[in-house]
């Protein structure tokens, strides 16, 4: 049943995901309201929004789908929906997942999710539309964070067999395999000698990309979190780092100029509004903030790096917001805040 199907074009994913979608409801005449169109931007996956004419219950309001690309997507897609059905389970706010295929043995030939639409759009539009609202919104989305890292964790089924940066360490160990990176072992060394500061921990519930373009905001208000591919355990200064470098780094992934240089004047102001709304709630260790960072920025160096020596074979770079990040520049700016966060202490 595998398709050949180009996951970035509208015009082939509209026939065959309609296809699927006719086997899985039983209902052979479907057909679209609104065929599928692309719908925001992603380093992991295509999104497109589309809506069904006269369809079965459950499946009437507006819809997105989202085809994940990579080698782990199968896998990746089966944590994030165990994850978000625990984290539903506790009052959280997710996306109401109704079909999930984490093989490619489906009419896309990728693993993909449907799910029902957040009409609202994301955060970072809620700030566009009202800027001086951005304090406001800031805290909403620390509230939003700090009840995440609140949830209990008994029952939880992400695997916990070892402090996360033992988890991590061995990750980065295992992917620096190749020759002529001796710039990133050494960063590699800096983060084993150190990891001392944040092996002992106190598991949590970790988004790990928790950002605006993650999170919906619904027509009532409520934040919607989505994307929990990289969700784990562990140490909650590890999420809560990722979103302060994520933050600082945000110009990176402006969608326009004019968006690019209003983030780099407001990364600052926005890291700091961040940290000290999460700190208002709840403490957080400057020592373990650090090391973190400098491990994301680390982990996003790597990344660059790893995707480079892949070239065209890598799927990702079918996604226009990665192909935008896969820069000299990009790479330089992780590499330097790395090493700057190693002396920051």
């Amino acid at each position: 049943m595998i398709a050949a199907v180009d996951p970035s074009r509208a015009e082939e994913v509209g026939p065959v995901l309609l296809e699927y979608v006719r086997r899985r409801l039983d209902a052979p005449s479907l057909a679209y309201a609104e065929a599928p169109q692309p719908l925001g931007r992603s380093t992991s996956s295509f999104i497109y929004a589309f809506r069904l004419a006269d369809a079965p219950a459950g499946w009437t309001a507006p819809l997105v789908a989202r085809i994940v690309l990579g080698e782990h997507a199968g896998p990746t897609l089966q944590r994030e929906a165990a994850i978000q059905r625990f984290v539903a389970g506790h009052g959280y706010r997710t996306l109401d997942i109704l079909a999930s295929e984490a093989t490619r043995d489906t009419e896309l030939g990728l693993p993909f999710t449907v799910a029902e639409r957040i009409m609202g759009g994301t955060l970072l539009d809620a700030v566009k539309r009202a800027p001086l609202a951005m304090p406001r919104l800031l805290a909403e989305m620390a509230d939003a964070h700090l009840a995440l890292h609140r949830i209990p964790v008994d029952g939880c089924p992400l695997p916990y067999d070892a402090p996360l940066v033992e988890r991590r360490l061995e990750d980065w160990h295992r992917r620096l395999h190749f020759e002529g990176a001796e710039e990133l072992r050494r960063g590699l060394a800096w983060l084993q000698d150190n990891a001392a500061s944040v092996r002992q921990e106190e598991p949590a519930i970790c988004h790990n990309d928790f950002h605006p373009l993650n999170i919906l905001r619904d027509g009532g208000g409520q934040l919607v979190v989505i994307d929990w591919s990289e969700a784990a355990l562990g140490d909650r200064n590890c999420d809560v780092a990722r979103t302060a470098a994520l933050f600082w780094f945000a110009p990176l992934g402006a969608s326009s100029a004019a968006e690019r240089v209003l983030l780099w004047s407001l990364r600052g102001f926005l890291r700091g509004r961040y940290l000290a709304a999460y700190r208002l709630r709840q403490p957080v260790d400057g020592e373990r903030l650090r090391y973190w960072e400098a491990a994301h920025a680390f982990n996003g160096w790597l990344q660059m790096v790893e995707l480079g020596r892949r070239g065209a074979a890598a799927p990702e770079l079918q996604l226009e917001m990665v192909r935008q990040e896969l820069t000299p520049r990009v790479r330089e700016g992780l590499r330097r805040y790395f090493w700057h966060c190693t002396l920051a202490g």
